[in-house]
């Protein structure tokens, strides 16, 4: 199996935000390129990057998306720098003086927030940026902390979400274009997935993967009980929005199952993931047959987990943090995608059917028999 972890190293080096995805899209090329796997761009910016060879039974695609929550200037005036998020960050992790890193000039340089306050728009923030001198309208950044750092199983980095899907579906695109298995896998790289699964949604639209194809969003999603770390990634059956289709949960189930049998130790986790919405939302409205994968997260979108869990704070206020996953799930997560990309070649067993009409046809006549009674 490819490691993802030093492609997830790799693209953790270069922040990104909604709208602001040219870096980590640099970085991600470079890394298809050196595999020697063609790509393409759509209209909109989104990558895909497709491995063809033979006739499998089943096309799929695996979805992830290179952006995550940030800001962005809106106006320098005499109120001073004012901006706005680029994303869902709660409020009670933007106290006063929260380093940031902002783009300025062409070059990273250091900020600092001086106030977060709530908009009459429910969810919106208007910050107040102690900005480098020349900041402008249009310039944008990130939250000053450890672009990747591994603390024992732990993966901690800004943005997690979803460079963590992007590095376990390229381990699977390059397992698959090592293979001589018959595949036809695309990956899609979406753009915006923060504003609003904007280049998930342009890329369903377009309709640049064929219907018949199965899509597989990858994504960190939020620690949720039942979907716990280091447990094995997620066969995720929804999001907060949508269930999932059956048909395309049974490719994972069945690349899950196999790996079971070679592997009495390979851990997998079921569950719906209702912590947020994810790119197989945008898919199902087109049409798609549409399922998910997701790695349990902690400090979901840089909120410190006591936000979400309502643990009593301290005085001074959470702070953003960086996100974390464990390293067994992302690995987890490249093996069970691979796996999925060699199952795919072939026809998969109906194993549920097939045990319901084996019952149904052992107690047909029973059941007909006292119909009346």
């Amino acid at each position: 199996m490819t490691d993802p972890l030093p492609m997830l190293a790799r693209l953790a080096q270069t922040p990104a935000a909604p709208f602001r995805e040219a870096d980590v899209a640099r970085a991600l090329l470079l890394l298809l390129d050196s595999a020697g796997i063609p790509w393409t761009r759509d209209p909109f910016g989104n990558v895909l990057a497709r491995v063809q060879r033979g006739a499998p039974h089943q096309a799929l695609a695996m979805v992830a998306h290179l952006d995550h929550p940030a800001f962005e200037v809106t106006a320098v005036n005499h109120s001073g720098v004012i901006g706005k998020l680029l994303g869902g960050v709660r409020i009670e992790a933007l106290p006063a003086g929260t380093p940031l890193r902002m783009m300025t000039g062409g070059w990273w340089q250091p900020a600092s927030l001086l106030a977060a306050d709530p908009d009459a728009q429910p969810g919106a923030v208007t910050l107040h940026i102690d900005a480098p001198a020349g900041a402008k309208a249009g310039d944008w950044g990130v939250w000053e902390m450890p672009d990747y750092a591994e603390d024992g199983a732990l993966l901690r980095m800004r943005a997690c979400d979803d460079l963590a899907g992007c590095a376990s579906i390229l381990a699977a695109l390059m397992d698959a274009a090592a293979g001589d298995w018959p595949v036809d896998l695309t990956a899609v790289f979406t753009r915006a997935e923060e504003a609003g699964l904007v280049g998930a949604t342009l890329v369903a639209q377009q309709g640049l993967l064929p219907h018949d194809t199965m899509v597989i969003s990858v994504e960190s999603s939020r620690q949720l009980p039942g979907a716990l770390q280091g447990a094995g990634p997620v066969i995720r059956v929804g999001d907060v929005r949508s269930t999932f289709h059956p048909a395309a949960e049974a490719v994972l189930q069945a690349a899950s199952g196999s790996l079971r049998e070679a592997d009495p130790a390979w851990k997998a986790q079921r569950q719906l993931m209702s912590g947020g919405t994810c790119e197989a939302t945008a898919f199902a409205q087109f049409g798609y047959r549409v399922t998910g994968l997701a790695l349990p997260l902690g400090n979901y979108h840089n909120v410190p987990d006591a936000v979400y869990d309502s643990t009593p704070l301290p005085p001074e206020g959470p702070a953003v943090a960086p996100e974390y996953i464990h390293r067994d799930d992302l690995l987890g997560a490249a093996r069970l995608l691979g796996q999925t990309a060699r199952s795919a070649a072939g026809p998969l067993p109906d194993t549920a059917k097939a045990r319901l009409e084996a019952l149904a046809d052992e107690y047909r006549d029973r059941l007909q028999a006292s119909a009346g009674g």
